[in-house]
């Protein structure tokens, strides 16, 4: 064979290894269905009615789907390369009115480990204060209201979803997630004791919606918790008009 043949031969056997290599990647990485449910044609769930998010309700260390529907909230339990089959683990946080009557537009459903076990549990910003299902592993126990505040009504605080952040952050380290509200007059506080929540304290005086506490406003400026200095306790950092602030407990 000439040197010629032999290089022409090489170069077709490079290429027909870079093919193969490349299927393989391709093969490995297809996208796969984990689960027939909660989606559009798969269990009828909608966007503009239910929430549908990724957290670790049963401690194993990995992430399974929690969907609200309409006459509860369902849990698929992730093995790891699969979810189970949704299992409806509280009658409640859901559309129906015997379901609690919750609504997109007006009620904050989320997750996060407001006890420290290690399993995320439900947290519901309600009408009347902010409710509260703990995860037992299996399932989520009958919703307790934990403070009577962060809520739409206007003895739970005013606070509504189209003005006010809510969310859950560990801020003081002990393992249990909070309540951070950037309410009107600057960012509220309530503490996790594991039982319930404390009652709302003001934190600090910005990062709020009045003009006294930042004028940050829901349609401009992202307010959000991370560990930005690795102390174990969760900072606020404001994605504001002149740059990104952080405040550091």
């Amino acid at each position: 064979m000439s040197a010629l043949s032999q290089n022409i031969f090489m170069k077709l056997g490079i290429v027909s290894s870079l093919i193969l290599s490349s299927s393989n990647a391709v093969a490995a990485n297809q996208i796969q269905v984990w689960t027939p449910n909660f989606g559009y044609e798969a269990g009828s769930w909608r966007v503009s009615q239910h929430i549908r998010t990724l957290a670790d309700v049963n401690g194993d260390g990995k992430d399974d789907i929690v969907g609200f529907g309409n006459s509860g909230t369902f849990v698929s339990l992730s093995t790891g390369s699969g979810f189970t089959s949704p299992q409806k683990w509280v009658n409640d946080f859901g559309r129906n009115e015997d379901a609690g009557s919750w609504n997109l537009d007006q009620h904050i459903r989320t997750l996060a480990d407001v006890n420290g076990d290690g399993k995320d549990d439900i947290v519901g910003f309600g009408n009347s204060g902010t409710f509260v299902s703990l995860s037992t592993g299996s399932r989520f126990t009958s919703p307790q209201k934990w403070v009577n505040n962060f809520g739409r009504n206007e003895d739970a605080g005013s606070w509504n979803l189209d003005q006010h952040i809510r969310t859950l952050a560990d801020v003081n380290g002990d393992g249990k997630d909070d309540i951070v509200g950037f309410g009107n007059a600057g960012t509220f506080i309530s503490l996790s004791t594991g039982t319930e929540f404390v009652s709302p304290q003001m934190w600090i005086n910005n990062f709020g919606r009045n003009e006294d506490a930042g004028s940050w406003n829901l349609d401009r400026h992202i307010r959000t918790l991370a560990d930005v200095n690795g102390d174990g306790k969760d900072d606020i950092v404001g994605f504001g008009n002149a740059g990104v602030f952080v405040t550091t407990r």
